[in-house]
Order: structure tokens, then C-alpha cells, then sequence
């Protein structure tokens, strides 16, 4: 998961663009100016020194906006590695084309049945809790606590970051266990549907991600993560924060050809849309070529794919407590969330 100081100084973008024109935001270690969606040629300086090029097809209906391209990343080097070089395009592009989709996950939670869907390690799932290791600074409760984190309120599946015998606890859960076992699939579609904690809420930071199952079944390989959406309800309430992480694997030492630390880089987009209080869609389809990031259906950056992410991929849903907004945090601190699904394209 990305840490908050990857994201210092984005809070702050005084660029103020409405969401149903273009994306803005700015920050990061580098920036540059691209159409929407749009993108031509794209090197990509894969693991191992390979060399890939990409190229897309694909227009915005909204050709006649800009916005700026803002990223940041960071780099392992080693005498016989090539980190990773590829670059976000970043603003409003096409809607979701469902055309081909088949379902192959669905999650709602509706009623205190559903809840028994979050289950412990090897108990079933197909969500398990808790299953990642702590991070932020609340720690990740179990369902059968005491204090469950896990609660269903109206409908729908709460998740609840609060103090309890005056520690902070909150809920993480995943669709793979320690074994590997669960739900995972090679690209597609993944979608949640959620309403984020309020604007202003410091110390929230709910998240929907994505992690490669080599993670549990191949401990050698590269450990992809794709953050979909990290969200700063706190001090950067319009803030769409995307990133992707790979991490050296765990099961050998990296040899001078490997990656040796952790390699990530990251998008920002300013939307207003994120400090309505409302529900919205927060999904990423993989391709082949692209890992494209959506909000409401509506493409909002996208990202050449790597080969190490395109693999089996499950999916994680958080509501952890940011670190730097600990002092002020309050509780409870909600994330909802109605569902998730997953579709893969035909």
C-alpha cells in the first residue's frame, strides 16, 4: 500500500477543474501536458532489461480538454536491472465499454447473512480477515473480535476504523488467504461501489486495491500491487490518488538482474466529485496493454501494463488510519460499501 508521503504536496493543487471536463491535479516529482487518453508509442523498459513498446488506439469523447499528467515514482538500480520507465495519461476519457463482459465475482451485502462472508483464514470465505499485515495506525481486527470492524448497517457492509479499550482498530479484507486460496483472476474488470468516509474525516484513508497472488503461491516472483483508489478524506478530500508497486519476492535473494527494492509510481487527479458524500464506482480494467483506472465508469488515467501485472490478481478493500492525521482523528471513521464485482472480457 502507498505510503501517505508519497503524495506530500498534491493536497494543495490549486488547479480547479470539474470533473465533467477534465481531471486536474498536480504534484508529484515530474509533470507534463497530455490529451486525454490519447497516447502514442510507449517504451517500456520491462524487468530484466527487456524492451516492450505499447501503443493505443483509443480517443477521448472529450478530445477538445487538457489536462496536466502528474506522477511521482521511485526507482531501484542495480548494475544489471532497468527500472521500469512508463508514463500515466492522465484525463476524462470514454465511458466503460461493458460490451463483452461476463460476470465472474459479485459481493453485496445486504443482510446479516452476507457478513458471513468475511471469514477468517481457511474458513471459506470468500473474503478473509485479517489477512495483511498491519499498516497505518490502527491495527486490523478480526471478524470474530469482540468488536467486529465488520458490520452491516442499512444494507450495506460497514467497515469501521474506531477506538476500542481506548486502542485504535480497524477492518481489511481480502478475496485470496495465506495459502493463496480464494478468488483471483488475469485481467478484467474490478469494480466496488462505496461510499468513502466524509470530507474533512483526518485520519481516513479507505482504499481498493489489487495484489498478485505469486504474493502466496510463488514466493520468487515479483509482488505486483495496484492501487486503484487511496483516498484522503482529511486534508486532500478531492484527492483520486492511483499508483502501482512492485516488490522484490520473498522466497530467494534477488540476484544482480532482479529488481532489489521496492519500484512504485503513482497519478493524481483533483475531483471534486470524491467530496459529495454520495456513492460512487471505483473499478480498473487490466488488458494486455493497459491498466486503466475508472470513476463512475468514466476513465480517468491509464497506464501501460507490465508483464508483472498481468497475472492473477485478488482484491483488497481497507479502511486504514493515516499516520500523519493520527493527533486529529476522531471516531468512527465508516467506509460503506454496497459491492464488489469482478467481470472478465470476451
Amino acid at each position: 500500500m502507498s505510503s501517505r508521503r508519497r503524495f506530500l504536496g498534491l493536497a494543495g493543487a490549486s488547479l480547479t477543474i470539474p470533473f465533467v471536463s477534465a481531471c486536474g491535479g498536480t504534484g508529484g516529482s515530474s509533470a507534463s501536458t497530455a490529451s486525454p487518453v490519447s497516447t502514442g508509442g510507449v517504451t517500456i523498459k520491462a524487468t530484466g532489461g527487456a524492451v516492450a513498446s505499447s501503443s493505443s488506439s483509443s480517443s477521448s469523447s472529450s478530445s477538445s480538454s487538457s489536462a496536466s499528467a502528474s506522477s511521482s515514482s521511485s526507482s531501484s538500480a542495480s548494475s544489471g536491472y532497468v527500472a521500469p520507465t512508463i508514463t500515466w495519461t492522465k484525463g476524462v476519457g470514454p465511458a466503460l465499454n461493458m460490451t463483452g463482459l461476463v460476470q465472474t465475482f459479485n459481493s453485496t451485502f445486504a443482510t446479516a447473512a452476507d457478513l458471513k462472508k468475511i471469514t477468517v483464514a481457511g474458513a471459506g470465505g470468500p473474503w478473509y480477515a485479517p489477512i495483511h499485515a498491519d499498516y497505518g495506525s490502527a491495527h486490523f481486527a478480526s471478524p470474530l473480535d469482540a468488536v467486529s470492524p465488520f458490520a452491516i448497517d442499512n444494507g450495506r457492509l460497514r467497515i469501521r476504523c474506531e477506538q476500542v479499550n481506548g486502542k485504535w482498530q480497524t477492518g481489511h479484507m481480502q478475496t485470496c488467504d495465506f495459502a493463496g486460496s480464494g478468488f483471483s483472476q488475469q485481467r478484467g474488470y474490478f469494480e466496488m461501489r462505496a461510499k468513502m468516509p466524509a470530507a474533512g474525516t483526518m485520519g481516513a484513508w479507505p482504499a481498493f486495491w489489487l495484489y498478485s497472488k505469486a504474493n502466496y503461491t510463488d514466493t520468487t516472483k515479483i509482488r505486483a500491487e495496484l492501487d486503484v483508489i487511496e483516498y484522503y478524506a482529511g486534508n486532500d478530500s478531492r484527492g483520486h490518488h492511483s499508483a502501482v508497486h512492485m516488490r522484490p519476492g520473498t522466497g530467494k535473494k534477488p540476484g544482480p538482474n532482479d529488481l532489489q527494492t521496492e519500484w512504485w509510481t503513482s497519478c493524481y487527479n483533483g475531483l471534486d466529485a470524491l467530496k459529495d458524500g454520495n456513492w460512487h464506482t471505483y473499478g480498473v480494467e487490466i488488458t494486455a496493454k493497459w491498466i486503466i483506472i475508472y470513476f463512475d465508469r468514466i476513465e480517468l488515467k491509464r497506464i501501460p501494463t507490465l508483464p508483472e501485472f498481468d497475472v492473477p490478481m485478488y482484491m483488497l478493500v481497507s479502511n486504514a488510519l493515516l499516520t500523519d492525521e493520527l493527533a486529529k482523528a476522531v471516531g468512527p471513521i465508516d467506509l460503506l460499501v454496497d459491492y464488489v464485482k469482478v467481470w472478465q472480457r470476451i
